[in-house]
């Protein structure tokens, strides 16, 4: 078998370390080489949709938020501070901001883009209903002048759904190696599978579905 090392880093799958390997390329297709204790490597095949990522620039992705959420106005980029005014609504005034990461702002409330992405397979979707009216900044906003510490209980909730969270991620791993054909096995399939599981607490196919995926 002849392996070629590509241009892509991958999570390997093959453990629990979840290392972030080169993904060479075989004649059997894509896989990473998973280090075990005993200091062997084990081939671990990779699906081409591990390595498929959406790019766009901060550009496209202004007129796109601006597009989904039918705002009024143009979009128009402050040469200062290099910011994109999207336009408005009833909620009020959208911006979107990359100081430190790529953010949506709605008048003084921030939100970080990546929370209010939807990536399911091919398709790549804005949650608008996780942007609040302006009334409200606290329940879906971070504010950006005074941000809220979680409470101890809430530090706990959060940890606790952490942890629910990659016990999916790894089930849906360890089904989708042993069902690589997602046209048989679709991840709505899997995500059927796993709310059938302890680990599911009772959550929604929908909910693990959203969070099993890395």
């Amino acid at each position: 078998m002849t392996i070629a090392v590509s241009n892509y880093v991958v999570e390997c799958p093959g453990c629990e370390a979840n290392c972030l390997r080169d993904a060479a390329t075989a004649s059997t297709g894509l896989l990473v080489l998973c280090g075990t204790e005993d200091g062997y490597f084990k081939e671990i095949p990779i699906e081409r949709a591990q390595i498929q990522q959406w790019q766009f620039t901060t550009k496209q992705v202004a007129h796109w938020i601006a597009d989904k959420l039918d705002l009024s106005g143009y979009v128009q980029r402050n040469p200062t501070t290099s910011d994109y005014h999207l336009g408005f609504n009833t909620q009020g005034k959208f911006v979107l901001t990359s100081d430190a990461y790529l953010s949506l702002k709605v008048n003084q409330n921030l939100r970080p883009i990546i929370e209010l992405l939807d990536v399911t397979d091919d398709y790549l979707g804005l949650n608008s209903g996780d942007i609040s009216c302006t009334n409200h900044p606290d329940k879906f906003f971070v504010e950006q002048e005074k941000p809220k510490q979680p409470s101890a209980k809430q530090q706990v909730s959060q940890s606790e759904t952490q942890k629910t969270y990659k016990s999916w991620q790894k089930k849906y791993r360890e089904l989708r190696l042993k069902y690589p054909n997602k046209s048989k096995h679709s991840d709505n399939w899997i995500a059927i599978e796993i709310s059938k599981l302890q680990i599911a607490q009772g959550r929604s196919k929908d909910t693990i579905r959203k969070n099993m995926i890395l």
